[in-house]
């Protein structure tokens, strides 16, 4: 039969290993979203510069022009 001492240290072992995977798996998560948001600012960030560089000619046509800053936007 285990001592009190060593219960007690292995209870305290088990809720600090809960612990810490809880704060990690925590952790985790909040940086996945923040990554998604950042990602989903910087694409409408670009959507506004789209819409903002766009021209409707005369004939009714969209001109969209080629030599945008952002080279992934270059068509």
């Amino acid at each position: 039969m285990m001592s009190l001492n060593q219960r007690v240290l292995l209870s305290a072992t088990l809720v600090l290993l809960i612990f810490i995977v809880g704060i990690a798996l925590a952790l985790d998560r909040a940086f996945y979203d923040s990554a998604g948001l950042g990602v989903q600012d910087r694409l409408l960030t670009k959507l506004l510069m789209l819409m903002g560089d766009a021209d409707v000619d005369d004939s009714g046509a969209l001109d969209i022009p080629t030599n945008l800053l952002d080279a992934e936007l270059a068509i």
